[in-house]
């Protein structure tokens, strides 16, 4: 799994979460996509804008 689940079996209860091997190379993986969303931003978000514009007007983008 990507997450280890640790119960310590304590009363009020307790546990802790932490990533196992798989789940830190999945998280390795994403930092790349999460540095170009974090660069592209704006542009993300005036494509997002020009697609809420057209679909109120009743339109479809074109691109």
């Amino acid at each position: 799994g990507l997450v280890k689940r640790t119960d310590y079996k304590e009363v009020p209860p307790r546990v802790d979460y932490g990533l196992t091997p798989l789940g830190r190379s999945l998280a390795e993986a994403l930092v790349p996509l999460c540095t170009w969303g974090t660069e592209h931003m704006a542009e993300v978000s005036r494509v997002f804008a020009e697609r809420e514009d057209w679909t109120r007007r009743g339109r479809q983008p074109t691109g």
